[in-house]
């Protein structure tokens, strides 16, 4: 079998261990280097640049999984952080740690194997054209430019691509502040936030604009922007 990749298990149960390393195995990945902790393998792994990195989030050491992948996310390396006590704490704790995925032990070898498709499909070379995804256990970073719309559903906003959906549980002023960067973004709407290059039709006698196969509400006062923007456009 043709190799996919390499990787780097992180994982203090040996038992385990092996069976990541087996089912890693499986699916075409050659395992470079094995540690049971990150303290005294920081320069190591850096040095040896694998595809990705397999890390159990409680590991031996004062570093735990979390804090290791923090010292390692400048690298651009994937990483798939396991876990046998999925909280919602360590959601909060990955901060700058770019395209990872969380998966509660025990792992199957198919969720594994998808997972890490994701993970390299996501992978981008500049974080700030990501737009950070949480969806169930899993996070990870799709290219804002994809992004049609923002929707505010409650206490939720809803991340329309083409293709998918997402929920995130944030408010509409915190997608503003994250987007404030890419001037074709645009609040049109209490509940609405657009991709003005992804407009499709512009109905502006009936103060709306379609994107896709969704209709959205735009305010009077926003629409000189969107002429604005689509102006810049297509310069």
């Amino acid at each position: 079998m043709p190799t996919k990749g390499t990787f780097i298990l992180i994982e203090d149960d040996a038992s385990y261990a092996l069976e990541v390393e087996m089912n890693m195995f499986s699916l075409g990945y050659e395992m470079l280097m094995h540690f049971t902790s990150c303290e005294g393998n920081l320069a190591v792994i850096t040095q040896a640049q694998p595809s990705l990195i397999v890390m159990d989030i409680e590991i031996e050491g004062s570093i735990n999984g979390i804090e290791c992948g923090k010292q390692l996310h400048h690298l651009g390396i994937p990483i798939v952080f396991l876990t046998s006590f999925p909280e919602e704490r360590y959601y909060s704790q990955i901060g700058d740690i770019q395209n990872c995925a969380f998966l509660a032990k025990p792992i199957e070898r198919f969720t594994l194997d998808s997972t890490i498709d994701l993970l390299f499909k996501n992978q981008q070379p500049h974080a700030i054209d990501q737009l950070q995804i949480k969806d169930g256990r899993q996070i990870f970073y799709r290219n804002v430019q994809d992004v049609l719309f923002i929707q505010a559903q409650d206490n939720y906003c809803k991340i329309q691509f083409k293709e998918a959906s997402f929920l995130e549980r944030k408010k509409m002023k915190d997608f503003e502040i994250r987007l404030q960067e890419h001037n074709n973004f645009l609040r049109v709407h209490r509940s609405y936030i657009i991709n003005v290059l992804q407009i499709n039709t512009l109905l502006f006698s009936d103060n709306r604009v379609v994107i896709g196969d969704n209709s959205i509400p735009i305010s009077s006062a926003s629409k000189v922007d969107i002429q604005r923007i689509l102006k810049l456009g297509s310069k």
